[in-house]
This record gives structure tokens, C-alpha cells and sequence, in this order.
């Protein structure tokens, strides 16, 4: 279902606040960046919570605008 998010809206074409960030089985929206250059993601089912901490993209698979 995550996956699905890889096709929705526009291509980025990389990170940025308000993009929508697609990983295998994750999906999240970066809603900042903290000083030191890691990006904030906002999203669900993150364990078990809704959260915005700094994650890593490194495996993410698309990057969308909506």
C-alpha cells in the first residue's frame, strides 16, 4: 500500500520540506530539517504512534509533491 505513494502526484526529484517521502513499506511527509542537515518526517503507524523525528532517506524510493 506505501508503495502506491511512489506514483501519486509530481516527481520532486529529491528531499524537501512538504514532499511526501515514499520508503518499501513507510510513507511520510518532511516537515523540516534539523541544523545539521537530517530531514524531519511527519507520519503514522511509526512505532505504533503518529511521529515527526529526523529519519534517514537512504532508502527511500520516491520523493513526491502532492
Amino acid at each position: 500500500m506505501a508503495r502506491s505513494w511512489a506514483n501519486e502526484g509530481m516527481n520532486a526529484g529529491g528531499p524537501g520540506i512538504g514532499v511526501v517521502v515514499v520508503w518499501r513499506h513507510h510513507v511520510g511527509i518532511i516537515t523540516g530539517q534539523t541544523p545539521d542537515g537530517q530531514w524531519i518526517v511527519h507520519s503514522g503507524n511509526d512505532g505504533g504512534a503518529v511521529r515527526t523525528r529526523a529519519r534517514s532517506l537512504a532508502r527511500a524510493i520516491a520523493f513526491r509533491r502532492v
